[in-house]
């Protein structure tokens, strides 16, 4: 193996070495980033889920990072050049795995409907005991497609809805419970008790129609028909936009939900 490496390299420049190491971290990079898309972060969430962090690690470390070493190292002749790549490939594997690792434990697995706005729910977020409580089969198991939107709904037994209380206090709110997870479905209409119309969004910050627009566009919707909560993520809140007439999710888009016209 090691001969066949040697073969390769030989009569390589240090500028064609550097070049093909970035090509090769650029296709796998790619790769892992569209599958993280496709599967595990739907694209309406990867800002809100954090997937911008898998993103740097992938530009800054294998892509960048990586194939600068290989420019710096690589002199022909160099009995440790065989050693030293490998170091380096193996160096990118690991940031890589890292990252994937990071962002499949932090994925987004509830948007869950706590009154008057919607929390992103990340997997390690809730722990397996408090998952086996849900009421509903469905709400026992991380997602790996995105998150499942859900109601949450305070208990009537008056020891746990304190409880429920003083764990929001500490904040660990019910978004974090399971057995208090509804279909969202079945109760969408419940989000449009405190949801508002989206031309307060964009009276006061009219950037905002620019991400609007396009869904109002994509359901055959006009301003009128388009209400929005909250978002809160871990990273920076976001903004759910809501079918005024059905609490249909529709989409969510960056911008910030809590400047609106009628505030004072």
């Amino acid at each position: 193996m090691n001969y066949i490496a040697e073969r390769t390299l030989a009569g390589m420049t240090r500028h064609r070495a550097a070049l093909i190491h970035f090509i090769l971290s650029i296709m796998i990079a790619g790769t892992a980033l569209t599958l993280m898309l496709l599967f595990v972060f739907p694209a309406k969430y990867f800002l809100a889920g954090g997937g911008s962090k898998l993103l740097i690690i992938m530009v800054s470390v294998d892509i960048i990072i990586g194939p600068l070493l290989t420019w710096i190292v690589y002199r022909q002749g160099k009995k440790s050049l065989t050693f030293d790549l490998s170091v380096i490939v193996m160096l990118q594997l690991a940031a890589l795995v890292y990252g994937i690792t990071v962002m499949i434990n932090s994925r987004p697995v509830f948007m869950a409907l706590v009154t008057d706005r919607f929390s992103l729910v990340q997997a390690n977020q809730i722990s397996d005991d408090l998952l086996h409580k849900a009421i509903y089969p469905e709400f026992r198991t991380r997602s790996w497609t995105g998150p499942i939107a859900v109601v949450t709904r305070m208990p009537q037994d008056p020891d746990s809805m304190q409880t429920v209380m003083m764990n929001a206090l500490a904040g660990f709110d019910r978004d974090k419970f399971p057995e208090l997870y509804h279909p969202y479905d079945e109760n969408s209409h419940e989000a449009l008790l405190y949801a508002r119309n989206v031309s307060g969004l964009i009276t006061i910050d009219p950037a905002a129609a620019d991400r609007i627009d396009p869904v109002m566009a994509e359901y055959g919707l006009t301003i009128e028909q388009v209400d929005f909560l909250p978002l809160v993520t871990s990273q920076s809140d976001m903004t759910t936009l809501l079918n005024s007439e059905t609490g249909e999710i529709l989409a969510i888009v960056d911008v910030d939900p809590w400047q609106t016209a009628d505030q004072p």
